[in-house]
């Protein structure tokens, strides 16, 4: 199914590269009204220069709706890693636990599309403990 911003094979397309493609509905992280949102989010101007607004803020009827989906696979990521944010790292008894791989690897995807999107500077990922 398609979302209001992107079409059904874009929405796959960007299921694919944020991981989610392969999952049943009760296993996936990422809702379609998330990649939705992240959709638009990653708005960006059309093949004529235009924007979704206007200068005064009003929605410019002359838009065509155009997504970044790197852009937007780049946002999705980053809601992923925010599931992650409060697991961590610790020892305990000489064995160490791990358990922020699952954040650092979302934010490396989040990093890797980021770079790939249009006109769009990415923050750089912190070190978390």
């Amino acid at each position: 199914m398609a979302t209001t911003y992107i079409d059904a094979t874009e929405l796959a397309r960007l299921e694919r590269m944020c991981g989610e493609a392969h999952k049943q509905a009760g296993e996936r992280m990422v809702s379609e009204s998330d990649f939705d949102d992240a959709a638009f989010m990653a708005r960006t101007k059309d093949a004529d220069g235009e924007t979704p607004l206007n200068a005064d803020g009003t929605a410019n009827t002359d838009y065509t709706n155009t997504v970044d989906l790197y852009k937007a696979a780049s946002i999705v990521w980053h809601q992923k890693a925010g599931v992650y944010a409060e697991q961590f790292a610790f020892s305990s008894d000489g064995s160490s636990f791990q358990r922020n791989q699952g954040y650092h690897m979302c934010l490396n995807e989040a990093k890797r599309y980021a770079d790939m999107a249009s006109g769009w500077t990415p923050v750089e990922p912190t070190e978390r403990a």
